[in-house]
């Protein structure tokens, strides 16, 4: 039985949008690939369009070794390096051997959680400056504790 004109131009016009969604999607990616961005959900989210998609094609990324949470510590420390609120004696190579089992998002809030200590103790003494120390960190480290224990 042939197919009336109307159905067959109906599912074209269904189908050439999801054609156009996934070329977009690659394009994007080609052109700009820090537009999207991996979460722990099972999906890319595209941060410029507000889209989350979902494919079928799930690759897993394990946790940083050593000299990979110390490179992850020192990008997300470079801003405070550059500006001079980084204290001497803060050792990279220390804290990513005392942050086994930490994913990148859990050093970057270790990271931030330093910060703010630093910062309580700034807005409680106005007269010191504002220097992120090494035991800022270890307080960050207190608490903070790896989604994936040695037990998984």
């Amino acid at each position: 039985m042939p197919e009336v004109p109307e159905v067959k131009s109906m599912r074209l016009r269904v189908r050439i949008p999801l054609w156009a969604d996934v070329f977009f999607i690659f394009y994007i990616f080609f052109r700009d690939p820090n537009t999207i961005l991996g979460n722990r959900r099972p999906g890319f989210y595209l941060r410029k369009y507000g889209t989350c998609i979902i494919f079928e094609v799930q690759i897993e990324v394990g946790l940083p070794d050593e000299e990979g949470r110390e490179e992850i510590f020192s990008i997300h420390t470079r801003e405070m390096r550059e500006n001079g609120i980084l204290s001497t004696d803060v050792n990279l190579k220390e804290l990513a051997a005392n942050t086994t089992r930490f994913s990148g998002a859990e050093i970057a809030g270790v990271v931030r959680g330093a910060a703010s200590y630093a910062l309580e103790r700034k807005y409680a003494d106005a007269k010191e400056p504002m220097i992120v120390t090494r035991k800022d960190f270890v307080d960050s480290l207190i608490s903070i504790s790896p989604a994936y224990t040695q037990s998984e």
